[in-house]
């Protein structure tokens, strides 16, 4: 007689199931969780948030109770330094400081209500001009090329820009020699097509102003023709003065003729008239303060 047969399940399998079905729920349970870690990481709770929150105003708050020194460089917008342009040596730079005091010039023909006075007494404070041997000025007489050579030489002290030409009426040995030929340098003045510089010759009241405005590099963008109309004598200044006598009136180099409503351009330029343009002038290029003279009379 056989043993009845045994229907149970092998006991070996029943382990691998079992293994299976247990791995199978600590996976779903590892992804359970990190779903909720993530969710949790990424979203800050309304506590942590008012944290970060005042936290940052006080870091603001402690930013603005600093005085501007004790601010770094963080806290201050980027800027950018304006570009440096080049600009001639200074005049004063080798001039003497102006005096505390304002000593009258001295000259035997020029009296303390002489409307060119204030002018001489501040240039002569700081030793820019001088007379004749006599102790004379001279105000109302014209100056001569040379004269103005002598002067332009004494109250600037430019780079060269150009060369100077030997004069057939220009020997070595005539007293303003060097000073012909440092104001030709320096771009103030010229000679002529024949080789001659006429340093006798008077000069008008346009060819100083050419001077000054061509020497001192004075630029204007202004049309000539509409600037110079309100002039009724504006059809006399030659067309190639036009350019330097527009720039020259912007930079208020100008005295009147004596009417404020003419130019003269081709009247002869008194000895006062060209140191009254020069002292301008020094007023245009900071060397001297505008405030030491009382202003004078100005072509409008």
């Amino acid at each position: 007689m056989q043993p009845p047969r045994d229907f149970s399940p092998p006991v070996k399998p029943l382990i691998l199931l079992t293994g299976l079905a247990l791995g199978l729920a600590l996976g779903l349970g590892a992804v359970v969780w990190r779903a909720h870690g993530l969710r949790f990481r990424t979203i800050p709770s309304a506590g942590f948030i008012e944290s970060i929150t005042s936290s940052r105003a006080g870091l603001s708050h402690a930013r603005s109770s600093l005085s501007p020194g004790q601010r770094t460089a963080t806290d201050s917008a980027l800027t950018v330094p304006p570009p440096v342009i080049p600009q001639p040596l200074p005049p004063q730079a080798v001039w003497p400081p102006l005096a505390d005091r304002v000593d009258g010039p001295d000259f035997i023909d020029v009296p303390a209500d002489h409307w060119i006075y204030p002018v001489l007494a501040d240039l002569a404070n700081h030793q820019l001009i001088s007379g004749f041997p006599d102790g004379s000025f001279q105000p109302d007489a014209p100056m001569t090329r040379a004269e103005l050579a002598a002067q332009l030489v004494r109250l600037y002290q430019w780079p060269d820009r150009a060369t100077a030409q030997p004069y057939s009426d220009v020997s070595q040995r005539h007293w303003a020699h060097n000073d012909i030929e440092k104001a030709v340098q320096m771009g103030f003045l010229s000679g002529y097509p024949d080789q001659t510089f006429r340093p006798d010759l008077a000069v008008s009241r346009i060819q100083v102003i050419v001077a000054l405005a061509t020497g001192l590099n004075l630029k204007s963008n202004q049309n000539p023709e509409v600037r110079l109309k309100p002039y009724q004598d504006h059809q006399q200044v030659p067309r190639w003065a036009q350019l330097p006598l527009v720039a020259a009136l912007e930079a208020n180099l100008l005295t009147s003729a004596p009417q404020t409503s003419q130019l003269a351009p081709h009247r002869l330029a008194s000895r006062a008239e060209v140191v009254a343009m020069l002292h301008r002038a020094l007023i245009h290029t900071g060397s001297l303060s505008p405030a030491s003279v009382q202003p004078l009379p100005e072509a409008r």
